[in-house]
């Protein structure tokens, strides 16, 4: 397993660890992927690795002993480095790892563009055309609903066709991060738990080589979302 970043921690002090759920974040560049990741570890000096794949663990109080590694890949998008070649990285990375026990889709809520939900068909090239199965959506922000007074359901019915869509083949797993309460993170460590292990026994295999990212995958995709982007 690759390691080159950060380290393991074990839930519970002095127990064996019998479990180990390695999570994958990624998503488009300044959607709040790194932000999460912080609030999730407790590590509130952790600001990401710029066009890297970054290890963090954070340790959950529950019974059984168990080791959550999250990987905190770079953003797509980014002006300094390719597509490409960021999503060659992450599916480098994804293969090192023994299992994937999930996927976490950052989006920034209030935020959902063309570009964002692009993403999701670049990474259907890397992780294979049932990774939404194994996947959880996660909108940073999430703040923005209480100062609009809404609700995260009315939020999914008047965003974009192909979110919804997304969502919808997602089993509607969606995790809302408030990232200016930081008083709740073992709450919300709790409730993404719940979630992971919601997936983890969806048989799921990352792709042994990286597959060619090229434009007509990306439309193929959208059609199969039920809307084709403007490319």
């Amino acid at each position: 397993m690759s390691a080159k970043y950060g380290s393991q921690a074990v839930c519970s002090p002095g127990r064996a660890t019998t479990k180990t759920y390695n999570v994958l974040v990624v998503g488009y560049k300044g959607q709040g992927k790194s932000a999460t990741v912080m609030k999730l570890s407790g590590d509130l000096t952790y600001e990401g690795k710029n066009d890297k794949n970054a290890h963090k663990s954070f340790i959950l109080k529950e019974p059984s002993s168990c080791t959550v590694q999250v990987v905190d890949t770079p953003g797509l998008g980014s002006l300094s480095t390719s597509d490409r070649k960021i999503l060659g990285r992450i599916s480098k990375e994804a293969r090192c790892l023994q299992h994937v026990d999930a996927i976490l889709i950052v989006f920034k809520m209030g935020r959902i563009k063309s570009t964002q939900l692009k993403a999701v068909a670049q990474f259907r090239n890397i992780f294979g055309d049932n990774f939404l199965q194994k996947s959880i959506i996660v909108l940073t922000f999430a703040d923005d609903i209480k100062q609009k007074n809404t609700t995260i359901n009315e939020f999914i019915a008047n965003s974009p066709e192909t979110f919804q869509s997304i969502h919808k083949d997602c089993s509607e797993r969606i995790w809302c991060v408030e990232n200016s309460d930081w008083e709740d993170r073992e709450e919300k460590q709790g409730e993404l738990m719940e979630l992971i292990k919601s997936v983890e026994t969806v048989p799921y295999e990352v792709p042994d080589a990286e597959r060619i990212f090229i434009d007509t995958d990306m439309k193929k995709w959208a059609k199969l979302q039920g809307k084709l982007f403007t490319m």
